[in-house]
């Protein structure tokens, strides 16, 4: 019998230097295990038609915070009601009015009363001015002392006429008094109620035209002490007249300057 031949054994490729640089210096498990890894990735790029020729990590994305809803608006505040201004008032010359006053024995403050309440009332479209109550609530202690001095005028003339005037022993002491009824006007205005608060609530109406044409508190006129004028006989209601109207011609100056240089009694 022959000898046998023995089995070929297939060639092992020889490890380059490049084979050694990229193994490292890794032993040969680690060697096969990277190698099956890679035909492994290589087998699923094949398999899938179109893929590219690369592969990649997926990375996590990270979560989005919701946005915050925008802060509500806040309420707006309301503004206050603009005022409306109505009718300028007549400007007229505070002497002037005095002087008609003591000629006409009073009749024309009382005019005045009348006409500068109703002046106020058409200017400040807010304001409501009963101007028939407040005339009459200064007509009564003016009717009062006129006829006082009426009545002491007839006293004192019953002697010269001889008149026979039943009730009265000396018409003449009696008859002076009365005649200063006219005098004592203003302190009947003083001590009847209503006649009072009608010139305290004309003076406080000149101190709201003041308050609505800007006036600071400091400057306006005051209208409860402005009252104290009328415990003094005569002149003071006089005072009091002139002052109103001074302070009526300063608001009406400043609202409509042009139409104010029309001088009017």
């Amino acid at each position: 019998m022959g000898e046998e031949t023995p089995p070929l054994e297939a060639p092992v490729p020889e490890q380059t230097a490049a084979d050694d640089a990229v193994a490292g210096p890794q032993s040969d498990g680690a060697a096969i295990d990277v190698t099956a890894e890679t035909q492994v990735e290589v087998a699923a790029v094949e398999a899938a038609p179109g893929a590219p020729p690369w592969t990649y990590e997926p990375t996590a994305v990270p979560a989005i915070s919701p946005v915050p809803p925008p802060p509500p608006s806040p309420t707006p505040i309301a503004s206050p009601p603009s005022v409306s201004l109505g009718i300028v008032g007549k400007h007229r010359m505070p002497a002037v009015i005095v002087l008609l006053s003591v000629i006409t024995l009073g009749i024309y403050s009382l005019v005045w009363h009348a006409r500068v309440n109703r002046e106020m009332n058409d200017f400040d479209t807010r304001m409501h001015v009963r101007i028939g109550e407040s005339t009459w609530a200064v007509v009564i202690p003016w009717l009062l002392g006129i006829a006082s001095s009426l009545a002491g005028a007839g006293l004192l003339l019953s002697g010269p006429l001889n008149l026979n005037i039943p009730f009265c022993v000396e018409p003449t002491p009696i008859g002076w008094i009365l005649v200063g009824g006219i005098v004592a006007i203003p302190y009947l205005e003083f001590l009847l109620s209503f006649s009072l608060v009608a010139v305290v609530m004309t003076a406080e109406r000149v101190r709201v035209c003041e308050d609505r044409i800007g006036l600071t508190t400091d400057v306006q006129f005051r209208a409860v002490a402005s009252a104290a004028w009328l415990l003094f006989p005569v002149i003071g209601g006089l005072i009091l007249i002139g002052r109103l109207q001074r302070r009526l011609n300063g608001v009406w100056e400043r609202v409509a300057p042009a139409a104010s240089q029309r001088r009017q009694v």
